[in-house]
């Protein structure tokens, strides 16, 4: 068998040139159109949806807000699966769609049936933001000799908050204090606290 081949590739030399060639400029063109990321994007194509009621029980939540948007969203094409979860005043809800599928598409998709959900006056369902599975996360901290806390979290809130979103990419700014810190009775009542 190997024998017969190699025969072949020896008696028709240009058969054999020919095929390399078109395999090189094969490789070549696949190469210039091959996506290739540091960390490629496995994820399933998902939606999630995330309702907030407050003040509602989570029972009630499930049927009143929950029930309705999966029941619209139901019968979406390309659905693979619908997860829900309801707790103390809020539906989250993911939706997740079959390999291929494009996601500004199934986010429309979504968009349109939540329209027409019939849900109570005051709950509005969002989508979360589009991002990736393996989205990267940055944690800074800020710190201040001359202003107090107070003014530091409004400059987070209001400037840089805003500044982070408007980078391209940037997903979810979310906010937190760290590292925690939770006020005791010996800090509220030193002389420091009262002078401010």
């Amino acid at each position: 068998m190997i024998g017969r081949l190699v025969a072949f590739a020896l008696h028709q030399r240009f058969i054999v040139l020919a095929l390399a060639l078109l395999l090189t400029v094969g490789g070549i063109v696949s190469y210039y159109h091959l996506p290739i990321e540091a960390y490629p994007d496995v994820g399933d194509v998902q939606v999630e949806v995330i309702t907030l009621w407050p003040g509602h029980s989570a029972e009630e939540v499930e049927r009143v807000v929950t029930l309705a948007l999966e029941k619209q969203l139901n019968g979406i094409a390309n659905l693979t699966f619908l997860r829900s979860q309801s707790l103390f005043g809020l539906s989250n809800i993911r939706v997740l769609f079959s390999d291929g599928t494009d996601p500004y598409w199934a986010r429309q998709q979504v968009q349109e049936r939540l329209l027409a959900a019939e849900v109570p006056g005051d709950v509005k369902p969002s989508m979360v933001p589009l991002s990736s599975v393996i989205g990267e996360i940055y944690r800074y901290t800020l710190h201040s000799d001359r202003l107090p806390l107070v003014e530091v979290k409004a400059l987070q809130d209001w400037v840089l908050e805003r500044e982070f979103l408007k980078v391209p990419g940037v997903a979810d700014v979310i906010s937190t204090p760290w590292p925690p810190t939770t006020p005791t009775p010996a800090a509220a009542t030193s002389p420091a606290a009262s002078t401010r």
